[in-house]
């Protein structure tokens, strides 16, 4: 017996062939992010360091920016520019 997973995509399949397998967009929402805001975390990131410190975390470039850190984290790994990790052993 096939699962309703298995049995969607036959059915796509038998009526369109191989279009029938090209998954469709699914919905979203608007971004609730704008370009600019992105350039200012990323230029922020690398050009200034916060007051007393000597890169930026997470958590700090999120209040900074007014996003959340999850966001800031998503930003820093598609640009490459995440801030280097503190050395274990103070090197």
């Amino acid at each position: 017996m096939l699962g309703c997973a298995e049995g969607k995509w036959r059915r796509r399949f038998l009526a369109d062939r191989l279009e029938g397998l090209v998954d469709e967009p699914r919905p979203r929402g608007p971004r609730r992010i704008t370009d600019e805001q992105i350039e200012q975390v990323v230029v922020a990131t690398l050009e200034r360091a916060p007051a007393d410190a000597t890169h930026w975390s997470r958590a700090w470039m999120a209040a900074e920016s007014g996003l959340s850190r999850s966001t800031v984290g998503r930003i820093w790994k598609t640009f490459g520019t995440a801030s280097p990790p503190c050395s274990p052993h103070g090197t």
